[in-house]
């Protein structure tokens, strides 16, 4: 099996938008719905993964990575989310 993670960048305001290239990494395998992804730096990503290196998942995950004294963010469904800036 070879496990890989690909994750795209975002910029996250009212919505997701991707802002860079897709990178990919090798994915930790921990249990049938635990996969390790390292991200490097924290900062919010779509996240998908591939058992075979090649073809990637249908769905991807949204992970959102920000510092809670500058910034308040919140899920708004399944793949989106909202961060403001705190005043």
């Amino acid at each position: 099996m070879e496990l890989s993670s690909y994750w795209y960048p975002l910029q996250v305001g009212d919505s997701a938008v991707a802002t860079g290239t897709t990178e990919t990494v090798t994915a930790d395998y921990v249990s049938p719905s635990v996969v390790i992804c390292p991200l490097g730096t924290a900062r919010p990503v779509f996240i998908q993964v591939s058992n075979d290196g090649s073809s990637v998942s249908a769905d991807n995950l949204l992970y959102v990575a920000y510092n809670p004294i500058c910034y308040e963010c919140s899920s708004t469904g399944f793949n989106t989310a909202t961060c403001t800036t705190k005043v």
